[in-house]
């Protein structure tokens, strides 16, 4: 199942957004913050208690130590959940209890990258096979699936993981490997894990960032579904700019959602491709390909209601977006950030131009998927996980797709049934409210509570994820603090006494919050 391919920076003539249309010029001056409507401020506030906390990781970085990623349900055990440190060690928590080292990739020889990078690179992505634990003469029984970042054994240009050459190397020197591994526990009900693993995958990293991100199965698709055991996995444009174009070529699996049955083939192969997969037989397209025109697909959910699946694509200049997921869906990216244009779609090849512009008279959009709701840079950064929630402690947000930004930890929320994203125009976005936050009866942020101050971050962050229980409830993990909090309800902003100089109990102590405030979050 090896395609060892070096990719040039091919675009498919049937496929490739805006190669038919006329360059603009001039091109115009560039569009500045804001650029979107800010955040209609709901009237609701979260209420959030702490649930249980990771420890610090022994490979002795600094703070933050636990850089916890998602909590992951069981798909068989709703009272059992996992959380990915991305230092290396996935966690297992019951109930309410001290999570316990489950696994942890690092000490387990397969080239892992301790240490590199920790904010973008390291143990990123998890998933459970949906007969994980369930029934042992079933496909998939004791499986689960890692995507990590490994050393490259070879050179920059000859790059190797395993003594192997990679199934896809991109179209620039490798700096290091994203590496999606197969691993089959053989109890999978035991506290930790012992069994066996395998390379399913090996993608060959541009650059230290913006690479691997979720993946996962589609919770709504039952034994029988044509979508039932396929893994979808998100794989950024690696690094900034995209100056060869990843995102929108098809011979390259750069800035794609990728669809795939990820158990080894009957004639050996690691994996292979459903034969529904939008891009099969098209020549020079990369096979997994589900879905394209992305810039860093981070985070992806379904609607566990309805299954329909929900994509979170990270910006570089100013929108952060949601979309929703459909196959053959091309988002725009590179031509396009959310509903502007770049630089790239006046038919200029400048990778240092950031900006973003009118989208072009010329430019119809045709084929082009817009994203059903986005916001902008003006006192956010990037776009975390979301869910469409449909759980039962908040009977105010059923219904609503609820998302939070990774950087401040600001949460907000959209109706879906107000979007449209068929429209050539772009203009029917669903408006973004936004969402208060209350700990034990406070009003209070993230930031003011958790801030760190990263190496080259513009200033405080605290990393934050959300992640859906078994039941649809929410949880938010922080890098931060190595914290996992439970989302128990939504109260009325007005029913909050807010009290500057409070002292609010968290787990592991009472915590000062000082000049506590409710900040606008958008």
């Amino acid at each position: 199942m090896k395609r060892i391919i070096t990719f040039a920076a091919v675009f498919l003539s049937t496929q490739a957004h805006a190669q038919n249309l006329p360059p603009v010029t001039p091109k115009p001056a560039p569009l500045s913050n804001p650029l979107l409507p800010a955040p209609i401020q709901s009237g609701l506030a979260l209420n959030i208690t702490p649930d249980f906390s990771v420890p610090a990781d022994s490979v002795g970085m600094t703070n933050p130590v636990a850089r916890i990623e998602y909590v992951v349900a069981d798909p068989s055990n709703p009272s059992r959940r996992f959380v990915n440190d991305t230092n290396g060690t996935l966690y297992s928590v019951t109930g309410s209890s001290t999570p316990t080292p489950y696994l942890n990739i690092a000490a387990q020889n397969v080239g892992f990258i301790t240490n590199y990078a920790p904010a973008i690179t390291g143990f990123q992505g998890i998933a459970f096979d949906p007969n994980f634990d369930g029934d042992p003469t079933k496909p998939g029984y004791g499986k689960f699936y890692t995507t990590y970042s490994a050393a490259n054994e070879g050179t920059s240009t000859q790059a190797l993981y395993n003594g192997q050459p990679l199934t896809y190397l991109g179209n620039n020197p490798v700096d290091h490997v994203t590496v999606l591994r197969e691993w089959t526990a053989t109890d999978p009900t035991a506290a930790t894990f012992s069994g066996t693993s395998r390379v399913v995958m090996t993608i060959g990293a541009q650059d230290v960032g913006h690479n691997d991100g979720s993946i996962g199965f589609n919770p709504t698709a039952k034994p029988g579904n044509a979508d039932y055991g396929l893994l979808y996995v998100g794989i950024g444009v690696s690094g900034f700019n995209d100056p060869l174009l990843n995102g929108g070529n098809l011979a390259n699996p750069a800035g794609k959602i990728l669809r795939i049955n990820p158990l080894q083939g009957t004639s050996g192969q690691p994996y292979t491709v459903p034969a529904s997969n939008p891009f099969v037989g098209v020549a020079g397209a990369v096979p997994e390909i589900w879905a394209y025109g992305l810039r860093y697909p981070q985070s992806f959910s379904w609607d566990s209601k309805t299954g329909t699946m929900y994509i979170n694509d990270i910006g570089q200049t100013g929108p952060e977006e949601v979309n929703i997921g459909k196959a053959g869906a091309n988002y725009g990216w590179p031509y396009r950030e959310g509903i502007f244009a770049t630089g790239y779609d006046y038919g200029v090849n400048n990778p240092s131009d950031q900006n973003v512009y009118p989208i072009p008279s010329t430019d119809t959009g045709a084929g082009l998927t817009n994203p059903v709701a986005e916001y902008d840079h003006t006192s956010e950064y990037a776009i975390g996980s979301g869910f469409l929630y449909n759980g039962a402690l908040m009977p105010q947000l059923d219904g609503m797709y609820i998302l939070q930004d990774i950087v401040t930890g600001d949460l907000f929320y959209f109706d879906p049934t107000q979007a449209s994203a068929t429209q050539a125009s772009a203009t029917q976005q669903a408006p973004l409210h936004s969402l208060a936050l209350d700990i034990n009866g406070q009003p209070a942020n993230f930031v003011d509570l958790f801030g760190y101050n990263a190496p080259n971050a513009l200033g405080p962050r605290v990393d934050a994820r959300l992640s859906e229980t078994a039941g649809g409830e929410l949880e938010i993990a922080l890098k931060a603090n190595g914290e996992v909090y439970s989302v128990t309800g939504a109260v009325s902003v007005a029913a909050v006494v807010p009290e500057p100089s409070s002292l609010v109990l968290l787990a592991g102590g009472v915590m000062g919050l000082g000049a506590v405030r409710r900040r606008r979050a958008g």
